[in-house]
């Protein structure tokens, strides 16, 4: 791996020699909002705002008579949860992988190809990423002088993102 001067070479998986072998790897997991902060209710906000007016030598913000309807939760005077609106209790992640390998003497050939769903937390599925990678690399012995490699390798991202980083849309629900 390592050279004089600090050079590095890096060489990829290669195909081998022998009988093909196939290989697979899988892994799923679970996603849940993280870093939320918790909220009062509605009644308990406008407490609070008055409380913070009187500290401030201010005028109340809201007189008693709509505190009161706040604390019955009379019609139009309730509270509302957003996060359940937008948001998903939880999510499902799932990665994977395939490698083929094989050859001859004179043929070898390595192929892998790796597949990645991450379905976003966001109800209305505007969140989203989708990876997959294709690998694959062949070498084949021409004469006792003379060999081919031949490689590729292709990455296809499908993204769906807002314009702003996520938990920036909710933090000042």
């Amino acid at each position: 791996m390592g050279a004089a001067n600090g050079v590095i070479l890096v060489t990829t998986k290669q195909g081998q020699s022998g009988k093909t072998t196939v290989s697979y790897s899988g892994m799923a997991s679970f996603k849940t909002p993280t870093a939320i902060e918790p909220t009062v209710d509605a009644y308990t906000y406008r407490l609070l705002q008055n409380e913070m007016n009187a500290n401030d030598k201010m005028a109340p913000s809201f007189d008693d008579a709509i505190l009161e309807k706040y604390k019955n939760g009379e019609a139009g005077y309730q509270d509302f949860d957003w996060y359940d609106l937008f948001m998903k209790d939880w999510t499902v992640n799932q990665q994977h992988n395939l490698t083929v390998r094989g050859g001859s003497n004179n043929v070898r050939f390595f192929t892998s190809v790796a597949f990645n769903d991450d379905q976003g937390l966001l109800k209305s599925n505007i969140g989203w990423y989708k990876r997959t990678n294709i690998r694959n690399n062949l070498t084949a012995k021409l004469n006792d002088n003379l060999e081919l490699q031949v490689g590729s390798s292709i990455r296809l991202d499908d993204r769906r993102q807002n314009r702003e980083e996520f938990i920036w849309n909710y933090k000042t629900l």
